[in-house]
């Protein structure tokens, strides 16, 4: 499913979160004049302060931040809480997954998908119409918040994405992160967990340091890492055969790595 006309959707949705001060204000049923007096401001100020014509001083921050008994970065929208991060999340699902980007997935939504089939969710798209998902509804959070909420209660990703000032970027790169290794959980083996056990650290070694390997180290290092990848991987091959066969038989090789033998 593809919305051809993404912005007509989802203007209310762009992953922006300004200042949250008539957010507060509003949460805890407090008229701008009482905002104002708790702070020793006059109202037209505190009306400004919410709508980003005027910003306030550090000073004045940190007596609002006081008076909601919140942090100042997340009264200024620098810091996020759980619901920002769903929202993110549900931003990018919607934009690469089913927006004017779409069928383009990047590493968040590929993994979103992966994992959801992984542990047979329905897809966002077949529970929630465009509307619902681009406006980002109750439900759809409750949706979000229900089958990925592990991300804000696991470590290290918990303290990762809660407790620091990171940008949008890297909150979905830790996301896409913390999705990937839950579904990798979800789908181990016997097979899958003798392998990492015995070529884990070498495979780790080569898709981290292989370019730099390649172009910096001496031709004895390069052999050197080569014969600890063949004995690794000559162990794992030992035990293969004494392995339960994997019940979820879907990946298939392709025949040119099939024959060991070079032409």
């Amino acid at each position: 499913m593809m919305v051809k006309n993404k912005d007509a959707h989802y203007k209310k949705n762009k992953g922006i979160i300004k200042n949250r001060l008539k957010e507060m204000r509003l949460s805890k049923n407090l008229t701008l004049k009482q905002v104002g007096e708790g702070v020793g401001l006059a109202t037209n100020t505190i009306s400004r302060y919410e709508i980003s014509n005027r910003e306030p001083s550090l000073e004045v921050w940190k007596k609002l931040a006081d008076f909601f008994g919140v942090t100042v970065p997340y009264l200024q929208g620098i810091s996020y809480d759980a619901n920002d991060i769903l929202m993110f999340v549900n931003s990018d699902y919607f934009d690469r997954a089913l927006g004017s980007n779409a069928p383009y997935a990047d590493k968040l939504t590929f993994e979103l998908r992966k994992y959801l089939e992984a542990s047979n969710i329905p897809m966002p798209e077949d529970k929630f119409s465009i509307e619902e998902l681009a406006s980002f509804t109750d439900d759809v959070k409750k949706y979000w918040r229900k089958n990925i909420g592990f991300i804000f209660e696991e470590e290290p990703y918990k303290n990762y994405l809660l407790n620091s000032d990171l940008s949008k970027i890297e909150i979905l790169n830790i996301v896409a992160e913390a999705i990937k290794e839950k579904r990798l959980e979800l789908t181990e083996t016997e097979i899958s967990q003798k392998f990492v056990s015995i070529c884990g650290d070498d495979f780790y070694f080569w898709e981290n340091n292989k370019e730099n390997l390649m172009r910096f180290a001496s031709k004895k290092d390069i052999q050197e890492a080569i014969n600890h990848l063949q004995q690794s991987l000559k162990a794992f091959s030992d035990e293969l055969n004494d392995l339960p066969e994997n019940k979820n038989i879907t990946f298939k090789v392709p025949d040119s790595f099939k024959n060991s033998d070079k032409q």
